[in-house]
């Protein structure tokens, strides 16, 4: 026997709702729930644990065609081990969520801060990536491809027709080779920062050297890297965008994109908006732990 399907999945806190079932077959059904984040394992020693007594089975009403309900109250939020039996064969087990009213009100938005099409090294015209973002359910994308902003200003006007139900960010990822390998994205910046480096080069020089001078850094930052990133940073957030601070652990030419040391600096000193945990060409994984443990 299989549980084809169990819904809702997530739930209010400390309110009475109707949790529902789908089986295969016909038969006396019974659940329990068990709150993994209130934790009640009796200690003893020899440790005595009867885990099927310590939260009791619920019988299932059938509602016919393979259906059935309880009733049940959620007492805490986080989540639920769902336990399912017919008499004694445990036919499930899964989980569901409980969470208070005000998290609840929240409508969670699902994204794309970094991507690139065929106007850099992706494959797809601005507006077909975009429409393949549309079609998967996300509710925003932002075209940033490497040094060019114009591919999301174009994006943004080919997809005005779906205004209300899909949104494109404009955006571009930022290199400073000639000052270290480096990436960072500028996202909803009303301009390009990429054009305005290359069209201000003494202007660049002259505010990295003040960065230089105002700030102290530890031992093991390069300084003209450091100073040259801040910059860039600096202007996304003049140009009206969000400085994020790309994939530092991805690989680039056998080596992280970027230096522990000068990444620990960045963030600790509030010198980027964000940090970008994921990043999707990151075939093994490692780079993305690295982030995620590091933030």
């Amino acid at each position: 026997m299989k549980v084809a399907e169990l819904y809702p999945r997530v739930f209010l806190e400390n309110k009475r709702q109707t949790v529902f079932a789908r089986l295969h077959v016909d038969a006396e059904i019974e659940i329990k729930f068990q709150p993994m984040e209130a934790y009640s394992i009796p200690h003893g020693n020899p440790p005595a644990l009867d885990e099927e007594a310590r939260y009791p089975y619920l019988p299932m009403q059938r509602l016919g065609e393979g259906l059935y309900s309880v009733e049940y109250d959620f007492p805490v939020g986080g989540r639920y081990t769902v336990h399912i039996r017919n008499q004694s064969e445990k036919i499930y087990r899964g989980y569901l969520f409980a969470i208070d009213e005000k998290l609840a009100e929240l409508r969670p938005f699902k994204g794309e801060t970094h991507c690139h099409t065929n106007r850099s090294d992706g494959v797809n015209e601005p507006y077909e990536l975009m429409l393949r973002y549309f079609a998967e359910g996300f509710d925003f994308a932002a075209v940033t491809d490497h040094y060019k902003y114009a591919p999301s200003v174009e994006a943004r006007e080919a997809m005005r027709p779906l205004t209300g139900l899909f949104t494109v960010l404009t955006g571009e990822e930022i290199h400073n080779k000639p000052h270290g390998y480096f990436h960072s994205v500028n996202l909803c910046g009303e301009y390009s920062v990429n054009d305005f480096i290359e069209e201000n080069a003494e202007y660049v020089r002259i505010e990295a050297d003040r960065i230089k001078r105002e700030r102290s850094f530890p031992e093991g930052v390069n300084p003209d890297t450091a100073a040259y990133r801040i910059f860039i940073a600096e202007q996304i957030k003049r140009a009206g965008g969000v400085s994020i601070l790309a994939h530092p652990f991805w690989e680039a030419y056998g080596e992280y994109n970027m230096e522990r040391r000068e990444l620990e600096y960045h963030l600790t000193h509030g010198v980027f908006d964000a940090l970008e945990l994921f990043a999707g060409n990151d075939n093994t994984g490692n780079g993305d732990n690295l982030e995620i443990a590091l933030w």
